[in-house]
């Protein structure tokens, strides 16, 4: 599951073509969750990132439950 989840946020990543500077994809996933949030509170999220912003929350909660390690 963890890994099916991953691979979706990575897809969606791509499409939505957001460059992010850090290599690995924990520090994309804190890099991306700021930026996402910095949108919201300007309140120009798009609806596929507020999905992505999902996703990344849903990963979060997966890997916390799961191995007691938590992504942000």
């Amino acid at each position: 599951m963890v890994k099916q989840k991953r691979i979706a946020i990575e897809e969606k990543l791509a499409l939505l073509q957001v460059e992010l500077q850090s290599p690995s994809f924990h520090f994309k996933m804190v890099e991306l969750k700021k930026l996402l949030q910095k949108n919201e509170l300007e309140a120009t999220l798009t609806h596929d990132q507020i999905d992505l912003l999902a996703d990344i929350e849903q990963l979060d909660s997966l890997l916390l439950d799961k191995f007691g390690v938590s992504l942000l």
